[in-house]
């Protein structure tokens, strides 16, 4: 392992997908307090301009305005503040509004279609000094050598940090080895990894893309996110903290603060299905969006079984 670790705490955005973003203002300036005390890197506080998928009914951290950015920019004494977007909902005018309140990170979300609107978004945020972050999703559906080309396009873009997301859940430890191995030795700039848990693998997928070689991770309060849902920031932090080589700087106590504005939320809204569902979803490779729609044909058929509606669906 390294010593120039970096951790990103994804809950207002990620976690956004158990409550449509529903977190009222007073919960989002505590979470943001308690993981700036807990010398958390960076707190992604949500999207800039909505999800890349079609859903009603959002609340506060769907859309980061300059308004709400600037209220929270006062609170972190160390934490740099960050948001993630979608190249179908954002122009370079949406990040400089932001940029002029304090922004300090922007995270670019890449699909293979919109390879060449994201780099254009890259390239524009570089200039404006923020550190960019391409994140490259449903890693799991790829091999390297059918995304190499797009992540060099972004290096060359100026991107300080090529992500690779595990967005379906749907890795292995060898899996994770083999593919940040692969951009360490193919890529120059700095790779992250954002794991999620629909196997119970987040742990050991991050702490294995940490010795293959990333230098930041991605985790969300108490595992709050889309799916089945993330690495859990309060464990990897305990688990990193115990690393005396990572040298990090982490209280716990404050993490387990910041969670205790998350559980609420949580307990509001299960994961469609349940555990086993995501689970299922993530051995077939299968987006949340494709699930549900297997799902709902079962509950409109009166049918508890999706897993033989899904399997008839494969």
């Amino acid at each position: 392992m390294q010593n120039s670790l970096e951790i990103i705490d994804v809950t207002l955005r990620d976690g956004g997908y158990v409550n449509n973003f529903h977190f009222s203002e007073d919960d989002v300036q505590s979470i943001v307090y308690h993981l700036d005390k807990a010398h958390i890197n960076y707190i992604e506080l949500g999207y800039l301009k909505g999800s890349p998928f079609n859903i009603k009914n959002c609340g506060l951290t769907s859309n980061i305005t300059p308004d709400l950015f600037q209220r929270l920019k006062t609170l972190p004494k160390q934490a740099k503040l960050g948001v993630m977007a979608h190249p179908k909902n954002v122009v370079s005018e949406d990040i400089s509004r932001l940029v002029d309140v304090g922004l300090d990170l922007i995270r670019i979300c890449i699909t293979p279609q919109n390879i060449e609107q994201a780099l254009t978004l890259i390239t524009w945020s570089k200039k404006q000094n923020l550190k960019v972050c391409a994140n490259f999703v449903r890693m799991s559906r790829f091999q390297l050598k059918e995304v190499i080309d797009n992540m060099r396009r972004c290096e060359e873009s100026g991107a300080d940090v090529i992500y690779a997301a595990d967005s379906l859940g749907n890795m292995q430890p060898k899996d994770v080895t083999a593919l940040m191995a692969g951009m360490k030795a193919l890529l120059n700039t700095n790779t992250g990894f954002h794991p999620h848990d629909n196997l119970g693998l987040a742990g050991i997928n991050a702490l294995t893309a940490i010795k293959a070689g990333a230098s930041i991770i991605d985790g969300s309060l108490l595992g709050m996110g889309k799916g089945g849902g993330n690495l859990r920031t309060e464990v990897i932090a305990h688990l990193l903290k115990n690393d005396a080589s990572l040298k990090l700087d982490l209280d716990i106590d404050s993490l387990i603060e910041a969670a205790s504005y998350v559980s609420k939320y949580q307990l509001r809204q299960v994961n469609k299905g349940g555990n086993l569902f995501q689970s299922y979803l993530a051995m077939k490779n299968m987006t949340v969006e494709e699930g549900d729609a297997i799902y709902q044909n079962a509950l409109a058929n009166h049918s508890g079984n999706w897993v033989e509606r899904i399997a008839e669906n494969i």
